[in-house]
């Protein structure tokens, strides 16, 4: 079975080509793994998103991942479109982890013991031990088009991005 993984490329001389380049994880393969669709890195650590779960990886020995922790696990509860897994993840310009889940949900119990259920919409969230632990469910987040009717990219929004 084909799986996920992340390549650390090495830009050595700073020309702009690659110089090296090494698996840093994978094994991401289970009958439950989705599509890997984020990376991020800061403060000597890697984030990857790769339904169901979030990762976090510190710390490398000849390019490769020495640590690597399931910060999150629960994501992708249903089956749904390509390009709706978990996504997105980026270290904020408070230096926090931020990402996006499209809508196969999430059933998420966080360290203390906090269940997430959310199986039918989208979310986003900061990772525990990255600086953020909270998971916030949004729903109808595409507007009017999930009713079926004609979009309007400017109607229906607040000034947040949501519905109106």
């Amino acid at each position: 079975m084909e799986g996920e993984r992340i390549k650390l490329v090495v830009d050595a001389d700073g020309d702009g080509k690659a110089d090296a380049s090494s698996v840093f994880a994978d094994g991401f393969k289970s009958l439950a793994t989705g599509t890997a669709a984020g990376v991020a890195a800061g403060g000597g650590s890697v984030w990857f998103a790769c339904i169901p779960d979030l990762w976090r990886f510190d710390g490398a020995k000849d390019g490769a991942a020495v640590k690597r922790t399931a910060l999150l696990t629960g994501f992708g509860v249903h089956v749904a479109y390509g390009g709706h897994d978990m996504h997105g993840t980026k270290i904020g310009p408070d230096g926090k982890l931020y990402w996006t889940i499209a809508d196969c949900g999430a059933h998420v119990t966080t360290r203390e013991g906090k269940v997430i259920d959310n199986p039918d919409s989208g979310a986003g969230g900061g990772a525990p031990g990255a600086g953020c632990d909270q998971i916030a469910s949004h729903r109808k987040i595409r507007g009017s088009r999930a009713r079926g009717e004609r979009q309007n990219p400017r109607a229906n929004r607040t000034a947040a991005g949501g519905e109106a």
